[in-house]
């Protein structure tokens, strides 16, 4: 997201972004039960911006390392002793330092922000050990008003490169 003084800018852009989960599970009954966990991790972004104006298409990219906490609570539809099946609701807290940012040939200050976590997905167990999640993630706080903020050729550029929903899948092996 842009805003430069003569209007603003939203670009979409898709990311790969790679994570390190570590976190701890436990059932209070046979068929629900918490996740905690901590997660860090790195993400890449590269898009094309279009001015205000349509006048020019700008290079953006960026980096960004992406760290926090989130705990779910987990519904089991099915339970067995190969195969569970169920949903998950959660809620966390994520720090996001977006660092080697480019618009163009023109480099953009770091900086960091956060924003709170609220997601919602489905889980498959297999034999206990093998966990697979898939989860729509909504991250609150991050805006155009939160990035950075420098002159760029004579005006002034805000900028913000927040990802404010994510679709992930993440494999978990249980110890």
């Amino acid at each position: 997201m842009f805003d430069i003084d003569t209007g603003s800018a939203t670009q979409n852009t898709y990311a790969l972004p790679i994570n390190l989960i570590l976190g701890w599970q436990v059932y209070s009954a046979k068929n629900w039960g918490w996740n905690f966990k901590a997660f860090f991790g790195y993400a890449g972004y590269s898009s094309d911006v279009t001015t205000p104006d349509n006048s020019a298409t700008l290079k953006f990219s960026s980096s960004a390392l992406h760290y926090g906490i989130e705990a779910s609570y987990l519904y089991d539809f099915i339970v067995s002793q190969q195969h569970t099946f169920g949903m998950n609701v959660g809620i966390g807290y994520e720090f996001g330092t977006f660092i080697g940012q480019k618009l163009d040939t023109e480099s953009l200050d770091s900086y960091t922000k956060t924003s709170s976590i609220s997601s919602i997905g489905v889980h498959y167990f297999l034999n206990v050990k093998h966990q697979f999640w898939l989860t729509y993630k909504y991250k609150s706080g991050y805006n155009v008003g939160d990035g950075g903020n420098q002159n760029v050729n004579g005006a002034q550029l805000k900028y913000s490169t927040t990802p404010n929903n994510v679709l992930t899948f993440a494999y978990a092996y249980k110890f």
